[in-house]
């Protein structure tokens, strides 16, 4: 699964799971939320880019 993150590396980490129900990608307020918790938190954020329906099913991501 294809990942992304802001500022990798550091002691705490937030594991951020967008809005959209699986079926609408990120969009830019989600990536300005993730480097701002980042920057004002001090920790890691890491945003998995999960695959979306109707392409993709549950079973995607079983496979990883």
């Amino acid at each position: 699964m294809d990942t992304c993150w802001f500022e990798k590396g550091r002691d705490k980490l937030v594991l951020y799971l967008h809005g959209g129900s699986y079926c609408e990608p990120p969009v830019v307020q989600h990536w300005q939320f993730c480097d701002r918790v980042a920057r004002e938190s001090g920790a890691s954020v890491v945003f998995p880019l999960y695959k979306m329906a109707p392409e993709y099913t549950f079973e995607t991501a079983f496979a990883y």
